[in-house]
């Protein structure tokens, strides 16, 4: 009681949405300029905090998908990494449609997106990397290191071909039968 006399900002369980803990801070606001002017106002934002429910519970199971992508074990296949990041780009997609102001949801879906870019990346597979790397500048600011990871093994690919052509190039030099006729 003492904490609300003095209106002490409140501390709420780490399952309380951000939404309503921030709503619940502006309904307690030491600043009486800083709450809600009247009863309806926050009639009203208890109704667009219910109607996220959905959205949220899509974030919520699509942020449980990307933990069990960054934290894949090297024994998890491509094609399960890939069908986990399908989920996961899926379900922060749909929250997006349905409250596209989510920014957990908008986080969760370029981290996804970023995740999956280092596992090709990891893996070698330079053209999904790409086209991952290209989604996610939609979204947000790639990571410097995914940047420059992709930078790399765009040189090492590189240089393995400049090393196929000139190996092709001098079995021509040295085939005996070239030229013959």
């Amino acid at each position: 009681l003492y904490a609300a006399f003095r209106c002490e900002r409140a501390s709420f369980a780490a399952d309380v949405p951000d939404e309503l803990a921030a709503l619940c801070g502006r309904a307690m606001a030491k600043d009486p300029g800083a709450r809600f002017a009247t009863a309806d106002e926050v009639r009203l934002a208890l109704e667009r905090f219910s109607a996220h429910a959905a959205a949220r519970a899509l974030s919520d199971e699509a942020a449980a998908r990307l933990w069990t992508l960054t934290q894949a074990p090297r024994s998890m296949t491509r094609e399960e990494k890939s069908a986990l990041f399908h989920e996961c780009r899926f379900g922060f997609t749909q929250s997006l449609r349905m409250w596209p102001e989510s920014e957990r949801a908008r986080t969760g879906l370029a981290s996804s997106i970023a995740a999956m870019a280092q596992h090709e990346i990891n893996g070698g597979h330079l053209d999904s990397a790409h086209l991952l790397v290209a989604e996610l500048v939609e979204h947000a600011e790639p990571p410097a290191d995914l940047v420059r990871a992709l930078a790399a093994l765009d040189d090492e690919r590189a240089r393995a071909a400049a090393k196929a052509q000139a190996l092709e190039q001098l079995a021509r030099d040295v085939d005996i039968h070239a030229g013959r006729s």
